[in-house]
């Protein structure tokens, strides 16, 4: 019998609430970043 250890899964992606908490900076300098990052 195989014993798998099972392992958190982190997520590849979180909604902008999220993002926000987890990089400590504003809804609206976060829209900017991400919209720097597209052009």
């Amino acid at each position: 019998m195989i014993q798998e250890t099972s392992m958190p899964i982190e997520p590849i992606s979180v909604r902008i609430p999220e993002a926000c908490r987890l990089t400590g900076i504003g809804r609206s300098k976060l829209y900017e970043l991400i919209a720097e990052g597209l052009t």
